[in-house]
């Protein structure tokens, strides 16, 4: 099982961006990034898990400032940061 940059796992990054950029909707950010769970709670509650380990907190956070930052820049640099 390899890491990024962050410490995560793939499952775990592509989680904190669906998280993040998809509604902050803990279940759906589990199956989304390709999680099993046999019921939506099941889900929600791996999800919860998830949500409180700290180098997901931590990963999470980032994600939400470059949003910020994202959704608060003009056109061209919006561009500049997705390019």
């Amino acid at each position: 099982m390899s890491l990024n940059e962050h410490g995560l796992t793939d499952k775990e990054e592509t989680f904190c961006n669906r998280y993040v950029f998809d509604a902050e909707d803990g279940a759906k950010a589990y199956r989304g990034a390709g999680y099993k769970a046999k019921t939506a709670n099941v889900a929600s509650v791996c999800a919860h898990k998830l949500l409180k380990k700290p180098k997901i907190e931590r990963r999470i956070q980032e994600l939400r400032k470059a949003k910020e930052r994202l959704y608060s820049a003009g056109p061209e640099d919006a561009k500049k940061m997705l390019w």
